[in-house]
């Protein structure tokens, strides 16, 4: 997992005139797609960098995806609008407001079954795709490739959320099933990014905006 520290997320963030905050155990959501290569593995990362209670400087560093996992994903894609392919996220792009936290009472409302009863962000505003429909059997180190006219904007349910059962079960470190496009993390890592959330939620509501960066960015 790559480490980031807190002024160089910053700097690299307000470089590309996105937003930064800078207020109080409020969390800046910060994805970067560490690479194109589809892997099967979480070897993306999601950076939380805030302020703590004292105003000192934090980072939260969690191995996550950004792409979808192969087993029922790549090599199965839908047709969504007329298009055949696995949604894939654009980066960059900086989506405000675009996620809700759902915990507790939200989230028992939803009468859902795992991984959807365990504290996620549900999307709620439209968000830039474009849907990659590999053709050739699906390998380890394929890359993707952005085609112009598989660009989409819309809702199609790419949630934040936890990607494997909860211990004792065995954490495979594949991505498999449990995303067709949704970024998220394993049970341990995922529970960083909830309880730093949980706090963060109930102080500035449960609406959060996600930074979407490449490597990169940081070259």
């Amino acid at each position: 997992m790559v480490q980031r520290t807190y002024d160089e997320l910053q700097e690299v963030v307000l470089k590309h005139n996105l937003l930064f905050a800078t207020n109080k155990m409020f969390g800046n959501y910060i994805w970067i797609r560490e690479s194109n290569e589809i892997t099967n593995k979480f070897n993306d990362t999601l950076h939380i960098a805030y302020l703590d209670e004292e105003g000192q400087k934090q980072v939260i560093n969690v191995p996550v995806t950004t792409k979808a996992g192969i087993k029922g994903a790549f090599d199965a894609p839908p047709t969504v609008a007329g298009i055949t392919g696995t949604a894939v996220i654009v980066f960059p792009q900086q989506c405000i407001n675009t996620w809700q936290f759902l915990s507790g009472t939200l989230l028992s409302s939803l009468n859902k079954g795992y991984p959807f009863n365990f504290p996620f962000f549900q999307q709620i505003l439209p968000i830039k795709y474009w849907r990659d429909n590999l053709t050739e059997e699906i390998k380890n180190g394929s890359q993707l490739e952005i085609i112009e006219e598989n660009l989409q904007t819309g809702v199609f349910g790419t949630q934040w959320h936890v990607m494997s059962n909860p211990p004792p079960a065995a954490q495979s470190g594949n991505v498999n099933n449990w995303s067709e496009g949704c970024m998220g993390a394993q049970y341990n890592d995922w529970l960083k990014v909830i309880e730093f959330s949980d706090k963060s939620c109930a102080i500035w509501g449960n609406k959060v905006s996600g930074v979407l960066l490449k490597a990169e960015s940081f070259e």
